[in-house]
């Protein structure tokens, strides 16, 4: 048998025995914190690098997936660093809902560099509230003001995309 231990405020009881077992259809029932599932993970565990100006895809981080009805989904890239090789030029990280560029972009990481190779943490994350969908995210990167954006990752600390299903929309 199972022995659980609860303790309960001054006054108030529990009963002393369950009869049966009911589980509950929602996602967070009682307004219990939400649980979340990692359903889509993309790794890269090397640095990659851009001159471009326009947002690029960044190769092998994008993620297909389906949004059951009553959850949403959080996707957030992260990583080791990212920087620029030139003063005062900019790096840029996004999400994009769809294709790079022709999609929507849902999320941004953005750094300025006063003092190139320099490199910055980011962290970049996207919330999305729709149920009963199918949705395919990218990631990409570009730099402003010129230079070279790089982003910095390792098999120690390798650039994440990572996806989970958040139970309670």
């Amino acid at each position: 048998g199972l022995t659980e231990v609860v303790q309960v405020p001054e006054g108030c009881a529990l009963p002393t025995a369950i009869t049966s077992q009911d589980y509950s259809t929602q996602g967070n029932p009682f307004g219990w914190a939400s649980v979340s599932q990692i359903i889509s993970q993309s790794l890269i565990a090397s640095s990659v690098a851009t001159a471009s100006g326009t947002a690029v895809a960044i190769n092998g981080l994008t993620a297909t997936f389906y949004i059951p009805s009553g959850y949403k989904a959080r996707v957030t890239l992260t990583g080791d660093s990212f920087e620029n090789n030139t003063n005062n030029a900019y790096s840029v990280l996004q999400l994009w809902d769809g294709a790079v560029v022709s999609g929507t972009a849902i999320a941004r990481s953005l750094a300025r560099y006063p003092v190139g190779n320099t490199p910055v943490p980011f962290y970049c994350e996207a919330t999305i509230n729709q149920s009963g969908v199918t949705k395919t995210i990218n990631a990409s990167f570009n730099t402003l003001g010129g230079g070279t954006m790089t982003v910095n990752a390792s098999v120690t600390y390798p650039l994440t995309m990572t996806v989970e299903l958040l139970a309670g929309l």
